[in-house]
């Protein structure tokens, strides 16, 4: 069945409708992006309704009138593609154009839906011409269905939109009747104009809208609403900016590019200036003078550089409580990006009382964009963070607070101590240093206190005769649950670091007993049964020998609290993967851009090769296999 599509309408509707026509129809310029006076414009009404197994004829005109776009045999080299990515259109082609006189051309599209399924789509008609130049027409909208009341297209021009580079349309979601696109950059979307195609009375908070003509806030989800002949429906259009994340522009005092370019040491801080656009999620942080350096060990080596942050006075970033000292966290090699969040997570579901916030951002780094980044809460003393006595160099009571580290990745400091209790490679191989008070504020006293308190601790937990007197064994100096769960969570996460042991740390309040924790560092080799060091966790608790644990899990009491433990916190644990989606959705177009700057060259998470898609599902598939694993190896225990 052919039929010429030819849409009379009237009054307002046919307002709307001419309006959207008038900025939608027409479009001049090349894919190659070559300027030239030739134009495409399609003449409907902006929707044509093709049912399957039939076809329908559109006009257009090309101008000029001279403009040739013919094959050598005599077809016209013209195809139907989707508005949004230019690739050819699945649901209908155009099969035929056939030549009306003056520049004019009727188009005959096919409708080749086999599904039965109702779709809606988005469409230009590109024509390539002699010398090999193509030009697009603008849009209109091709249904299987008769058109009725409701929103067919819509579209932001970069004509009204002059923030845009180029013309920029939305993809529909029956679903949940959402128009939605993502802008290649970030852009303001205060006062954005949409162009729509629509049948009916279009309308956003009660005020009528017209196509090309009326602005809206599209930082936040806009609903439009169409009435007509007594019929009503309502539309979300959410606009992204960029990845949907807040926007983070940090300008160093020498404006070296890219990153690795300009911080090149960990030891010296350069003066910088930081500011924060949210984004229309977060309030914005407006332009704040701070300091950065370097950091890490493993992950100091690679391109994309992490590093500390330090202000003159607390600051909130992002919701996060104010403090002067900040982490940007780079997950080079994590392709979810989520395994140190997800480990922060899980460490919330336990009794340890605080494990890092952070949010993730887009940087910008001296102009060049950097990737997605995580601003991150650095491990430091603080109400609102690692919450023990700030101890003072003048304090009597010198019994905390106290913040330790346990790694075999030192600083050269004098105020550290190697353990009793050997690691893998030895008792030499790591140290204790206190980070908490700072070396400057550290007393001699002070220091020999937490270094004689740990190793007293270390000293009974390796003698049999006192490891579990109930009054002077290892129950005198911790707090069991803590290191219960802290080694939870190095179980059900594969981070075998507590085994070197590596950002292990450990913390003591005035008049406590040593906690375990907070915990750090889970972006490399975690979450992964094929890391080398990871390889037993595929058939047993395979840190339960990790430095005190080791001595510990001697006391069958010790033992009986674990078996406890991962009976209550197991169910919690079940909803990491849930956590992990919920993520992942947000992170989606992050990961597209981040992995476009940094394309994955570190192996030893095993999922270097995958898809994101891919790498989530993995992820999950391995904390729920983990889960299992731990099930078995409690139950004989």
């Amino acid at each position: 069945m052919l039929r010429k599509i030819i849409f009379r309408m009237g009054g307002a509707l046919a307002a709307t409708v001419c309006l959207a026509l008038a900025l939608l129809a027409g479009c001049k310029g090349s894919e190659k992006g070559t300027d030239t006076p030739v134009t495409v414009t399609v003449e409907s009404s902006g929707i044509v309704a093709v049912a399957d197994g039939a076809s329908a004829e559109v006009d257009f005109t090309v101008a000029p009138a001279s403009t040739d776009f013919a094959y050598d045999s005599g077809r016209y080299n013209a195809r139907l593609c989707y508005a949004v990515n230019h690739t050819a259109t699945r649901e209908v082609y155009l099969e035929s154009v056939k030549p009306a006189g003056e520049g004019r051309y009727t188009a005959r599209i096919v409708n080749r839906n086999i599904s039965d399924k109702p779709f809606r789509i988005d469409v230009r008609i590109f024509i390539t011409t002699a010398d090999g130049r193509t030009y697009m027409s603008g849009v209109f909208c091709v249904q299987n269905t008769e058109a009725t009341t409701g929103i067919s297209s819509i579209g932001f021009l970069r004509s009204d939109n002059p923030q845009l580079d180029e013309d920029l349309y939305c993809t529909y979601d029956e679903a949940t009747s959402t128009f939605s696109a993502r802008t290649p950059e970030v852009i303001d979307l205060s006062g954005m104009v949409a162009t729509f195609i629509a049948s009916g009375r279009v309308t956003v908070g009660g005020v009528e809208q017209q196509s090309g003509s009326t602005p809206n806030d599209f930082g936040r989800d806009v609903k439009y609403v169409v009435e007509s002949g007594g019929e009503r429906y309502e539309y979300t259009v959410r606009l992204t900016n960029f990845t949907g994340l807040p926007v983070v522009y940090i300008n160093s005092s020498t404006g070296l590019r890219p990153i690795g370019n300009d911080i090149t040491s960990k030891e010296e801080w350069k003066a910088a200036t930081i500011r924060i656009d949210g984004n229309g999620v977060w309030d914005d942080l407006p332009e704040t003078p701070m300091s950065l350096r370097g950091r890490g060990n493993i992950t100091w080596g690679w391109d994309k550089k992490p590093f500390n942050m330090k202000f003159e006075k607390r600051t909130s970033m992002l919701g996060m409580p104010e403090h002067k000292r900040w982490v940007m966290l780079a997950n080079y090699c994590d392709r979810t990006m989520l395994r140190n969040s997800t480990a922060f997570y899980a460490s919330g579901l336990t009794s340890l009382e605080w494990a890092p916030r952070s949010q993730y951002v887009e940087l910008f780094y001296n102009g060049d964009y950097t990737g997605t980044y995580q601003l991150t809460e650095q491990v430091r003393v603080d109400e609102n963070r690692v919450n023990v006595h700030e101890l003072q160099p003048d304090d009597a009571d010198i019994t905390g607070g106290y913040l330790v580290e346990f790694d075999f990745h030192w600083d050269e400091s004098p105020r550290k101590w190697s353990p009793r209790v050997p690691s893998k490679y030895g008792v030499d191989a790591s140290w204790y240093i206190v980070k908490s008070p700072d070396d400057d504020d550290l007393t001699d006293a002070q220091f020999d206190y937490i270094r004689g308190y740990i190793d007293d601790f270390e000293r009974t937990i390796m003698d049999d005769a006192l490891r579990s007197d109930p009054d002077k064994g290892y129950r005198k100096y911790i707090e069991p649950l803590s290191f219960i769960d802290y080694w939870l969570l190095y179980e059900v996460c594969i981070n075998h670091e507590i085994v070197n042991p590596g950002s292990v740390y450990l913390h003591k309040d005035r008049g406590g007993k040593l906690v375990a924790g907070p915990i750090w560092d889970f972006d490399y080799g975690t979450f992964n049964f094929d890391y080398h060091e990871a390889k037993p966790a595929a058939y047993s608790l395979y840190v339960k020998d990790a430095i005190w644990m080791r001595y510990l899990f001697k006391d069958e009491a010790m033992k009986a609290l674990a078996k406890q433990r991962w009976e209550e916190l197991r169910p919690k644990f079940l909803q990491l993967p849930d956590f992990i989606d919920g993520c992942a959705a947000r992170l989606r177009y992050a990961a597209e851009e981040n992995f476009a700057r940094w394309p994955m060259t570190v192996t030893d998470n095993g999922d270097a090769y995958y898809s994101y898609d891919q790498a989530i599902v993995r992820i999950k598939e391995v904390i729920n296999r983990r889960i299992a694993i731990i099930d078995e190896c409690m139950a004989s225990w």
